[in-house]
């Protein structure tokens, strides 16, 4: 979701909302879902102007559009737009269920564009990791297991942190291949796997997540997957 924000004076507000009306179709092709107009309470032909759109890409389009220019100069604007294209802040919580569910859908693009380049996962390592690293892994698991999940339960939230709770699993029917060192390869069991309950608690900086920690529970995290494929690795 984008927002066009829009801002300027017009000679006449009733000539320009014909105009602006008269273009709705046209917006509506380039992908709008909603409007708002405000007249200042001090000058009526003082106008700003919300255009919703599904993406910052669409706003974008129809803001550099040619029928855009030719109703600003028949629409009486007096005045340079000042224009802005808006997206609505994303929180914490809503951004770490959007990285649990891109890696559910092996989509590994998505997700690490959620992530921030300064990025840590910790708890559940002997050490923290980067974003790529921890996608490595996850990356291993959804190939091993296709129905992996993390069965993601959100907890409180207050914007730029999260909480919730993990019961990752899901079913090992192709061959596990070890992205860290010492850890063997895991031909398909056919088990169904599931871990206990981990606690996480997520932070996030400017629309990505910065940190995600995980709760280090027994037979919990990588180390109680590959237990349950029946390999007990040795902890670092």
């Amino acid at each position: 979701m984008a927002t066009l924000y829009v801002h300027h004076k017009v000679a006449d507000y009733p000539k320009w909302r014909a105009v602006f009306d008269e273009l709705y179709p046209v917006r509506k092709e380039f992908g709008e879902t909603s409007e708002r107009v405000y007249r200042s309470a001090s000058d009526p032909n003082e106008l700003s102007i919300l255009v919703e759109f599904g993406s910052a890409d669409e706003a974008r389009a129809w803001g550099t559009a040619p029928q855009l220019k030719e109703a600003l100069q028949r629409g009486g604007v007096l005045t340079q737009p000042d224009v802005l294209i808006l997206e609505d802040a994303a929180s914490a919580q809503e951004l770490i269920k959007q990285v649990f569910g891109a890696i559910e859908k092996n989509d590994f693009a998505a997700a690490r564009a959620l992530l921030s380049d300064d990025f840590q996962f910790s708890g559940a390592v002997p050490e923290p990791i980067n974003a790529d690293a921890w996608l490595g892994v996850h990356r291993a698991i959804g190939a091993a297991l296709p129905d992996f999940s993390f069965h993601y339960t959100p907890g409180k939230s207050n914007g730029d942190s999260a909480e919730g709770t993990v019961q990752v699993g899901g079913t090992h029917t192709a061959e596990f291949q070890a992205p860290i060192p010492g850890i063997p390869n895991v031909s398909a069991t056919g088990k169904r796997i599931l871990n206990p309950k981990e606690r996480i608690w997520a932070t996030a900086r400017n629309g990505k997540v910065t940190s995600l920690v995980v709760e280090n529970v027994t037979d919990g995290g990588l180390f109680g997957i590959l237990k349950q494929m029946g390999v007990t690795p040795q902890h670092a």
